[in-house]
């Protein structure tokens, strides 16, 4: 899967993910869609371990930085129209957990117990971004008899 920025350059997860992984960043999962404001955004959602320690600026600059290394066209659009599209949200501790857990108990497949990285539904990316805060998750303890 791939997402078009504004005609000018399609990123592909792939280049996302090393552009994550590039910043040294711990994070424990991302999201990411096109939205489209007064111009279209690359919109990355992600949770990460470094919970306090890091500003969603700070993880725009350095994502913004390796994608400008990875993707020639993506850097161009910033140099050419002054468009930097990215935009971060830090999402709350445990939110693809969460997540997980809600799939899980709707008894949703192996494939779908995590969101696809690219181009989540506005009901997942609201569940991520607020629901998550607010689960919670009963389990039942079984009783062993020796």
């Amino acid at each position: 899967d791939q997402i078009d920025i504004a005609g000018f350059t399609r990123i592909s997860e792939k280049v996302i993910w090393e552009a994550i992984e590039h910043t040294g960043l711990s994070y424990k999962d991302w999201v990411v869609r096109k939205e489209v404001k007064e111009k279209p955004i690359l919109h990355l959602y992600i949770e990460t371990k470094e919970d306090g320690y890091v500003t969603a600026d700070q993880v725009r600059e350095l994502v913004h930085e390796e994608l400008k290394k990875l993707d020639t066209p993506y850097a161009e659009l910033e140099s050419f129209t002054g468009l930097r599209p990215l935009e971060v949200t830090l999402l709350p501790e445990n939110a693809f957990r969460a997540f997980k857990l809600k799939q899980q108990a709707a008894g949703a497949e192996l494939a779908h117990l995590k969101p696809p990285h690219i181009n989540p539904s506005d009901a997942i990316i609201d569940f991520l971004v607020s629901t998550a805060r607010k689960v919670t998750v009963r389990t039942e303890e079984e009783k062993v008899e020796a």
